[in-house]
Order: structure tokens, then sequence, then C-alpha cells
């Protein structure tokens, strides 16, 4: 079976990862996981010798199952050497998981200069502890798991028969599952084994270890005679054999995972090699052409209300957070021409892009917007995929985009948003000129050199009040930073569709503006404008709008930490204000 096979191939490069480590550093990787080990035994230690002082001292005399090593009249002195050992285990298991660290240290240092003759960086160095701590921990783990079964089978003989029993029907169930489970769309069951491994592997212990534990009180309810000390050891063995059983083969999973990270550190011939993004190779498998149109067949019939062809074809997208192919129907009932929708595909952590533009929708129609009207949403695996209208499916050319320029920004600045959506989205998101605080703009201030850029950030900052008093009077509008000539297409009737909603926000006349904004293309989009917004009143102007925009470059460059650029950015926009007050 596939599981069988995939887990001795994983066994295989673990041995051999382990066996360099050896090679390198003998001692130190063997006195790793001998400690390791010994560390988890003095552990478990610390935890029963208490018991087993309870136990003595809270029976009267000596308990039966003490007397072959235990004379009355030592009662007290056991309990307290009991005790004391306790403690000094407890001491021990500290003391060698400081040995573990240090030696891990040393020996991880060793096996990367051994695999990489020019020098690493601390990040690599970093990456070769943890790996080096983390095969050792799995080495350890599995050896003191091994060695709790035997003592299980020595001590417990029927309840460690049972476990037996049930480490090979899981062992065989999880094959089973995974083997007949589709590789594209797995069934939950077989969704939950791999993508929640972690738990998987907690649930199937919790049932190993409740399972045996009633096998050992069975003899207790049926009023056998049981040695009490053995059956709480062995409850402790039992639980500490499992976790640690569950941790390697979860670390070891893991580890594996990484093999292409971790072989360029461990082997001298091996190159680092960046493996394929789980989300891309998804993608691949999920929307390859034949798959694609396949969907896009079913999605687009059950929307037009008629049988029909599809041709989709992958598109570099200028989408931020999608994906995004061109559906082609090749000939309309209607005018004989072709139709074209463009099928964006959303990745689960990027969904939120396309909640953000549902939302928006919700408040404001998508006529309003020049957004396309949508054919078809639906889940793919772990993808959110709609269907809307491309209308010629090509985006404006350079020459179209310049023409019409003045003619799209005119028509979002003309729509007002509603109070409350402005008063929704400012809870959970500030505008500009919130934005602009003291303590944002002080992050510039490292980068003064000279006296006169210190006067220019001295006036920026002794009027940044003022500065966000004059932002705040420009009137708002539906900013789209994907609002670019790549996502404008001409519908079939010579109007535009804006393609990309998803990351919208409610910002001042010319916050994030293209840089085809000048003051002209101000003044006219301006004029143009006032006759659809009552909050634009005369005394806002072109200089205004180019303030703000200025100020979402200020912005924008002390993000970017291009602190000389912002200086002189700031520059101008204090003169701007300096400006105003001599009018």
């Amino acid at each position: 079976m596939e599981l069988f096979a995939s887990a001795g191939q994983g066994i295989s490069w673990i041995n051999r990862v382990v066996a360099a480590f050896f090679r390198v550093r003998p001692a130190t990787t063997a006195a790793v996981v001998v400690f390791s080990v010994l560390s988890k035994i003095t552990h478990l230690l610390a935890f029963f010798i208490p018991l087993k002082v309870l136990l003595l001292m809270g029976t009267p005399g000596v308990p039966r199952y003490f007397r072959f090593f235990i004379e009355p009249e030592d009662r007290l002195a056991w309990a307290i050497g009991l005790s004391i050992g306790a403690v000094v285990c407890y001491a021990l298991s500290l003391a060698l998981d400081a040995a573990v660290k240090r030696l891990t240290e040393a020996g991880s240092m060793e096996v990367l200069q051994g695999a990489n003759e020019l020098a690493v960086a601390s990040k690599q160095r970093k990456e070769a502890q943890t790996y080096y701590a983390r095969f050792s921990e799995v080495y350890a783990g599995t050896l003191f798991a091994v060695a709790g079964l035997a003592v299980m089978a020595l001590v417990t003989t029927t309840a460690f028969l049972v476990l037996l029993v049930l480490l090979l029907a899981q062992l065989l169930m999880t094959a089973l599952v995974l083997r007949h489970a589709d590789p594209v769309e797995p069934g939950a069951f077989a969704r939950f084994i791999q993508k929640g491994l972690s738990n998987y592997l907690t649930l199937l212990a919790s049932i190993n270890f409740l399972t045996c534990f009633f096998v050992l009180l069975v003899p207790l309810l049926l009023g056998h005679e049981a040695n009490i000390l053995f059956l709480i050891l062995s409850v402790l063995v039992l639980r500490q054999s499992l976790s640690n059983a569950s941790s390697a083969i979860r670390d070891g999973v893991d580890l594996i995972k990484q093999r292409r990270t971790i072989d360029p550190l461990v082997f001298r011939d091996e190159k680092a090699e960046k493996a394929e993004a789980v989300e891309r190779k998804a993608l691949r498998e999920l929307f390859h052409k034949q798959a694609r149109e396949s969907m896009a067949r079913e999605r687009l019939g059950q929307s037009l209300g008629k049988t029909v062809e599809v041709e989709a074809r992958w598109v570099d997208s200028t989408i931020k957070g999608a994906n995004t192919f061109t559906l082609i129907l090749p000939q309309s009932e209607d005018d004989g021409k072709k139709r074209y929708f463009q099928q964006q595909v959303f990745p689960y952590k990027k969904l939120h892009f396309l909640e953000h533009e549902e939302y928006l929708f919700e408040q404001v129609s998508r006529r309003a917007l020049w957004a396309p009207e949508v054919y078809s949403r639906y889940e793919v695996g772990q993808f959110s995929v709609q269907i809307c209208d491309y209308g010629l499916g090509r985006p404006l050319t350079a020459d179209e985009w310049s023409e019409r320029f003045s003619t799209i920004l005119g028509k979002f600045w003309s729509i007002a948003p509603e109070p409350s959506l402005v008063s929704a989205f400012e809870t959970s998101r500030p505008t500009l000129p919130d934005r602009l605080t003291e303590e944002f703009v002080q992050r510039v201030g490292v980068a003064v050199d000279t006296q006169a850029e210190m006067q220019d950030f001295e006036l920026l900052v002794s009027r940044l009040e003022q500065l966000r008093e004059k932002l705040r009077a420009v009137p708002q509008h539906f900013h789209n930073p994907d609002l670019n000539r790549n996502n404008v297409a001409p519908d079939r009737e010579g109007n535009l569709l804006v393609m990309a909603w998803g990351r919208w926000s409610i910002e001042p006349f010319g916050a994030g503006a293209q840089k085809e904004l000048n003051k002209k293309t101000a003044t006219e989009v301006l004029s143009a404008v006032r006759e659809h917004r009552k909050d634009l009143t005369d005394e806002i102007g072109p200089d205004d709008v180019m303030r703000v925009a200025d100020c979402a470059k200020f912005e924008k460059q002390v993000n970017a930490g291009m602190y000389k650029a912002a200086l002189r950015i700031g520059r101008k926009v204090g003169e701007s204000l300096a400006d105003d007050l001599a009018r």
C-alpha cells in the first residue's frame, strides 16, 4: 500500500540523515539521543515515585505489594528516601535537558560546516540546530516508546497484546482510507488525517490509552488480586509511550515534508531546491485545461440556461490575490459574436478579498461602480471561484486608458459613499488622515541629516494636525487600488467594466491616485464632479487633491522604509500648507 511504501521511504531518509549526524559527530549524537531518553525516564520516575510514597504512607502498615522489599520498621526511612529520590530524578531530568541543548548546538554546527564550505547565515545555523534537535528527539521518542512497550509486555501482557492489535488495526485502517482517497478532493476522513495529523494521532492515542486502561481495570472489577504498584506503573508508562510515539510520528512526517530544505544543510552534494507551494500544486491539479473547461461549461450552462461550449485560457493575473482565466464562448445566438467571461480563482488564504467585494456590493449596486455581472460563484477544493462578464475579453489599451482616464476618475469621485457604510468601514480601518499620526510621521526622523531637513521635518510635525484637518475636508470616494488599465475592460456597448473590487477602501479624492493624475487633470475632474457631489465645496480645489495624493505617496514611502524620499514629499506638503496660510 502507498502508506507503507511512503513510510518506508521516509524512515529510510530519516535514518540516512541521522547516520550523517553520527558520521560527523558520533559521540555527541549518541549522547544527545541517550540523554534525551534518560531525561524522559527520570521525568517519568519523578512523577511515579511520589505515588509510591503516597501509597506507602497512606496505608496502615506496609501494603502487601511493598512487603517483598520494605520492612514495617523501615517504612518512614523508605518514604523519606523515595521523596528525596523523586527530587533527584526531577533535577536530573532538568540537567539532562540542559546538556541535550548544549550538545545539540555544538553538534548541529559541525554538521552544517561539514555540508557547507562557504560561510553560513545565522538563520541557517538556527535551522540546523532545530533540525538536529528534532531528528534526535524522533529517535529518542521512538526508543522510549519501544522500551515502554517492552516494559508493558513484561508487566501486563494482556494489555500489551490488546494495544498491539489496536495499533495494527489503526495502521491498516489509515492505509486503506488514504489509498482510496481522491488525491484532489479527498473525503472528510482522509482530509482529517492529511491536514490534521496531530489531532488524528492524539485521538488514536487517547482511544488506545482508555482501552488499555479498562483492560488493566478489569481484574480489579472482577475482584481478582492485582499489584496496584505495577498497575500504576503500567498506566504511566503506557501514557508516556503513546505520547512519545505520537510525537515521533508527527515530527517525523513534518521533517519528511521539509526534506528539500534539510538535505542541503546535511549533505554536501545536495543543492537547495524550493518545493512547489501546496497551493500552486493544488491549482495545477484542479484547474488544468480539461477540468476548468468542464467546470465552466457546467456553471455557465446553468446560469445561461443552455448548453454551451467553452474555451478556458490562462491569463497572467493582474488582480492581487486571484488567478484568472478568460472563458470564450465561440458564438452568441444574439449577434453571432464571441462572448467573453473572466474566471477568478481565489485560494483560501485570499478569500477575504472576495468576501470584501461581496460586502461592498451588498451596499452599492455593481452597475454603479462599473463592476461586471457575476454569473456563477462556487467552491473547488480549497479555492473559491467566480465567473464574471468580461466584455470584449481584453483590457484597455494604453491609448484607451489615457483617453478615458478623466472619465473613469470622475465616475468614481461622483459617487458619495453612504454615511452608514463610511461609519462601518472606519470602525475596522482608519482612512488616510487618521493613519498619518505623529508616531507614524516620527519614523522618518532617523533620516534627517542636515539643518534644512530638520527644519522641513519639524515644520511637518508642527502642522500635522492642520494637515489632517485639510485631508478630512476633502470628500471621500470608493478607492480601488486595482483600478488600472489591465483590470478595466470595454464591454460590448462601449462602456467599461472594472474587474476587481476585492481591495476597495474609502479615502479622500487623490489618495492612491495613479501617476496620470496631475493638477490639470484634477481641475477637469473636479469641475465635472461638482454637480454630483454636494459635499464638494468651492473651497476644495486641485491643490487640495494633489496634497492628498502627496500624503498617500508619503505614507507609501514610509511603509517601504524609503525615508529620504518621504522627507522630500514631506517638504512639499509642508510648503503647500504654508502657501494656504499665506493666502
